[in-house]
């Protein structure tokens, strides 16, 4: 008898977390930031991929932030100032947004290999790369991999190569169908998210559309989080820059983040001197 009822609380438990992470997951599509957009659709060879594109001009691609959540609508701010004499191209990167977000070791090879096929195939023309943060690690990899698709690199608050330190067991367990999806949607709930961020609304605008890239397609996030957190999207890229022959320029803010979200036309600024 007392075996049966482990069995039937350790069902019921089950139960109870699947259940919570339906209603998350179908909860946070109700407003789901990405039906908001005429996606367009480019198959890549590792997945379907969504983008959008903008005005006309000489191309500019740009390459969000690679972290939890993080997606296209970084630029949104950005991105009406790029447009006006240029055409700007931006994508959700597999794993985020509302791209394919399969169960599969996300790496930087992958990405590189992902943005040289879609400036072959869609720009179709030698492009300026605009990245945020650690897609920097992207831009410089693309371009070791093939050269001549890239014009120059321009990047706002480019990550440095950190020492990769990380729990590995808490890795194992969020993979996981049922637990490890729990404990990755408590670890990035709505109350998590916004917790101790200053009043921006854009900053909390952008927020909330982290919350619904992490949460779209019922929490396949949580792969690419396991791959970030293993250090499978970085490179030290600083041992590679002295093999590339192009332009690079960085601006760095080291106030805020997201400084294309919080100051755009301080940003389009910048920009605008290298393009």
């Amino acid at each position: 008898m007392k075996a049966k009822k482990i069995i039937k609380s350790l069902f019921v438990s089950i139960g109870t977390m699947f259940a919570f992470n339906q209603y998350i997951s179908i909860t946070s599509g109700i407003n789901n930031t990405f039906k908001k957009s005429s996606y367009k659709t480019f198959e890549s060879i590792f997945g379907e991929i969504k983008y959008l594109e903008l005005g006309e001009g000489k191309p500019l691609l740009l390459i969000h932030n690679l972290s939890e959540g993080d997606n296209i609508n970084e630029w949104n701010y950005i991105t009406e100032y790029l447009s006006k004499e240029n055409k700007v191209f931006s994508l959700n990167l597999l794993g985020c947004g509302n791209s394919n977000k399969d169960n599969i070791i996300y790496t930087n090879y992958m990405y590189s290999r992902l943005i040289s096929d879609f400036i072959k195939k869609i720009i179709k023309d030698k492009t300026i790369i605009i990245t945020s943060g650690n897609s920097n690690y992207i831009a410089v990899s693309t371009e070791i991999y093939e050269q001549g698709l890239i014009d120059k690199i321009i990047m706002i608050n480019p990550a440095k190569p950190t020492t990769i330190n990380y729990n590995k067991l808490l890795i194992k367990i969020i993979k996981l169908p049922v637990i490890g999806t729990l404990i990755y949607n408590y670890k990035f709930s709505k109350i998590k998210m916004l917790k101790d961020l200053d009043k921006s609304y854009r900053i909390h605008e952008y927020m909330n559309s982290k919350y619904d890239s992490i949460h779209y397609d019922k929490d396949k996030s949580k792969y690419l989080y396991a791959s970030i957190v293993e250090g499978k999207t970085d490179i030290n890229y600083e041992n590679y820059l002295s093999r590339i022959k192009l332009d690079i320029y960085s601006y760095i803010d080291n106030k805020h983040a997201y400084p294309h979200i919080e100051k755009p036309e301080k940003v389009y600024k910048f920009i605008k001197n290298y393009i």
